[in-house]
């Protein structure tokens, strides 16, 4: 269920970070989610745990982590404006 939720707020990050016109930041974390994270931590479940649903586990991990780095990537750069009815603008 969470990865469900993990996949979603990555897809809903990437496209206010592309509308926003960060899109280097929305393809960077693509490559990085996808190739880089979800690679190695499938072979260390592989490694580790024999008797586990490989892809689907490593999902949940990857996109788990991802989602909760791309939240604090996504607060760090923006600025809410109270002022304005909660409207986000970047900083």
């Amino acid at each position: 269920a969470f990865s469900l939720i993990g996949m979603s707020l990555i897809e809903v990050i990437n496209a206010i970070f592309q509308a926003m016109g960060r899109w280097k930041l929305s393809i960077a974390n693509t490559i990085i989610n996808k190739g880089l994270m979800m690679t190695p931590v499938l072979i260390l479940i592989v490694n580790l745990f024999p008797d586990v649903r490989y892809v689907p586990v490593s999902q949940i991990i990857t996109d788990s982590v991802t989602a909760i780095v791309l939240l604090i990537i996504f607060f760090t750069t923006t600025k809410w404006n109270d002022t304005d009815s909660g409207t986000v603008s970047a900083s």
